[in-house]
């Protein structure tokens, strides 16, 4: 495609990812599991730890309770929830809330969701290296979303 010309891209299910078992070093499950039934996640989630290579990493990020419930959200989440639901499937290395409302943040995703990608280098690295990194984190009961890292381990399969 146009963003990433070397990659291939699939349609497939959560709870049957259409790759070979250990096939990635890093699976992202972004603003997902809250559009998923309870059991759905179990089954995306396994899905997603049979995909990655041990010692891979799995990014997820949700809503969290800060956040009004959307119509197309069956729930948003407390850490509790997170450390709860991931623990079994790895080592929860790292979990950081986003307030993703900055007029800042707004402005910089709508020119990203809406392909402005004439954007001049420059712009995309302080939005992605800078902006997002370092001033967009909040700590995680203040954040709007929540971003959590898991790191698999042979103990996990």
């Amino acid at each position: 495609s146009l963003l990433v010309p070397s990659g291939t891209f699939a349609v497939a299910s959560a709870a049957a990812l259409p790759y070979a078992d250990a096939s990635f070093d890093v699976v992202t499950c972004i603003q997902v599991l809250e559009h998923m039934t309870e059991e759905d996640i179990t089954r995306a989630l396994t899905e997603c730890r049979r995909v990655l290579r041990p010692g891979g990493a799995l990014i997820v990020s949700v809503p969290s309770v800060r956040r009004p419930l959307s119509a197309a959200h069956l729930r948003h989440y407390t850490t509790a929830w997170i450390q709860a639901t991931l623990a079994p499937y790895g080592t929860i290395e790292a979990m950081v809330g986003q307030e993703y409302d900055h007029p800042i943040t707004l402005g910089m995703r709508k020119c990203f969701e809406n392909r402005f990608w004439f954007l001049p280098r420059a712009a995309r690295w302080f939005y992605t290296k800078l902006y997002f990194p370092r001033w967009n984190r909040v700590a995680v009961a203040d954040g709007r979303n929540i971003f959590c890292l898991v790191r698999m381990n042979d103990l996990q399969r």
